[in-house]
């Protein structure tokens, strides 16, 4: 059953302000107006102080992504090659470039210490996708080649010296010590990943689902959630897995009975899905300019009920009955039985 905390909820709508990330502990809300501008509030419930952290006409700042340790924004832009660093003490932004295009993908060290980007550039007549790092403490940057032309779509950091980068070309895992990557899986990734809190298990959609993987084990498991999900959450336990649809709807997967329950509220496509104190509940936000924050489900999905015994319980309903009939011109015919509680069956 889902229960929704009603005094949890903040809207944002008649701001024409849409939800897109949290920082601290789920308590401040990121938020976007028209892809140009972001804001940020500082509780939940009544109406709060929303301040402007950046506004930038003419070109769109999408996937703004939180310092773990709140200090901080990143977010990409689409017409310049750089990503926005914005602090959020007042300091002034500053842009993350060297790229040819928009960078589609970040990702911060759990310190809050590096910035790893994702994006490619034109050197000698030729396309290559690279990340960039820049280290905030030493003022230093370096770069990995990539070593293809595939879009990077999500970056994340597993350990304060690795990082996970998603391709349209596959999965890879970086030594940045070294400099080096591994090749995990050459499936088609989308953006809208996770990593779980614990950096063991990464949850991530492709064209044919979604999957989840087991770094520790270095294992894949196929979910069976329909793609098209734009974001997508693991608990930290890696007990569930939740979902947002471009609908509106929400979908949370219990991994250890196989069930998919169905969140219905929003009314426009979910811009977030995160598990939040200790994976014990799930906070959803959507265009639509709400945040929710509802129960991990447990139970049977209402929405779903096995074969055998939805028969059973439809029998119970009714006292038709279609049975098989040759001589009937369409091959079944309709009989009456005793409905519980008759004496006899009624005519008809």
């Amino acid at each position: 059953t889902w229960g929704l905390y009603p005094d949890s909820l903040i809207s944002t709508s008649g701001r024409s302000l849409w939800p897109m990330n949290t920082i601290s502990a789920e308590t401040r809300i990121i938020l976007q107006r028209d892809f140009q501008e972001l804001w940020l509030c500082d509780a939940f419930g009544a109406e709060n102080d929303c301040p402007l952290l950046l506004r930038h006409p003419g070109a769109a700042i999408y996937f703004p992504n939180p310092d773990p340790r709140g200090r901080y924004v990143v977010a990409c832009e689409n017409v310049a090659g750089h990503a926005w660093l914005i602090p959020l003490d007042g300091g002034e932004p500053r842009t993350l470039g060297g790229f040819s295009n928009a960078p589609q993908a970040t990702a911060i060290r759990p310190d809050g210490s590096e910035i790893a980007v994702g994006g490619w550039t034109v050197r000698d007549n030729r396309r290559r996708s690279i990340i960039r790092i820049w280290d905030l403490d030493a003022g230093t940057e370096r770069e990995l080649d990539a070593e293809h032309d595939f879009k990077i779509v999500d970056l994340w950091y597993v350990t304060e010296q690795s990082l996970m980068s998603a391709t349209t070309g596959g999965l890879k895992l970086w030594n940045l010590k070294a400099g080096t990557g591994e090749m995990l899986d050459e499936r088609e990734y989308e953006h809208g990943g996770r990593l779980d809190t614990g950096g063991r298990f990464l949850v991530s959609g492709t064209p044919e689902g979604v999957v989840l993987w087991d770094l520790e084990e270095r294992s894949a498991r196929d979910i069976p959630i329909a793609p098209e999900m734009w974001f997508l959450d693991v608990a930290p336990d890696a007990t569930h897995i939740a979902a947002g649809r471009d609908n509106g709807d929400i979908l949370c997967h219990d991994l250890e009975t196989g069930e998919t329950h169905r969140l219905l509220g929003h009314t426009d496509t979910v811009t977030l899905v995160r598990f939040i104190e200790d994976g014990t509940k799930l906070m959803s936000a959507s265009f639509d300019g709400t945040v929710k924050i509802w129960d991990i489900p447990v139970g049977r999905p209402l929405h779903t009920l096995p074969r055998d015994e939805f028969l059973s319980y439809f029998r119970a309903q009714t006292n038709l009955r279609t049975v098989p009939d040759a001589a009937a011109e369409d091959g079944y015919r309709i009989e009456y039985e005793p409905f519980s509680g008759w004496e006899s069956t009624p005519p008809h």
